[in-house]
């Protein structure tokens, strides 16, 4: 293989060994600055939550996102990067927020093929929502 070949591979190779991520990001109400999301109504937090996994051939799973304790690991061959799976994880940090109200609820699917090396699929989702109590 020629040097430049070898290199780019390697960089790929290692990118791998990382991916794999579950987060779940709250700011709270006291952070926007008196900003409302409804009329009438008290804001309580926007979260923002993502979920991502390196998959084979796009159905296998390799690496993924741990949704039960984001930001702390990763799974091995367990497929959860799935967008119900992480739309129940907002809505149970809604709950344990006591948020009664959920407002620009938006989801976005961002999975597509590794460049390069295209036996690799990146699945990815994320989800962000404004989160207001009564």
């Amino acid at each position: 293989m020629r040097p430049k070949i070898q290199v780019l591979v390697l960089v790929q190779l290692l990118s791998i060994l990382i991916m794999g991520c579950a987060t779940m990001d709250v700011i709270p109400s006291e952070d926007m600055n008196d900003q409302v999301f409804i009329e009438g109504k008290t804001p309580v937090a926007h979260i923002y939550a993502a979920n991502y996994g390196l998959y084979l051939f796009k159905y296998i799973p390799l690496i993924t996102g741990n949704l039960k304790h984001p930001d702390l690991g990763v799974t091995f061959f367990s497929d959860t990067v799935h967008l119900d799976l992480l739309m129940d994880r907002v809505m149970r940090k809604c709950k344990e927020l006591d948020g009664t109200i959920v407002t620009d609820l938006r989801s976005t699917d961002k999975s597509s093929w590794i460049p390069f090396l295209l036996i690799f699929w990146l699945n990815e989702y994320e989800i962000t929502a404004n989160v207001s109590r009564d």
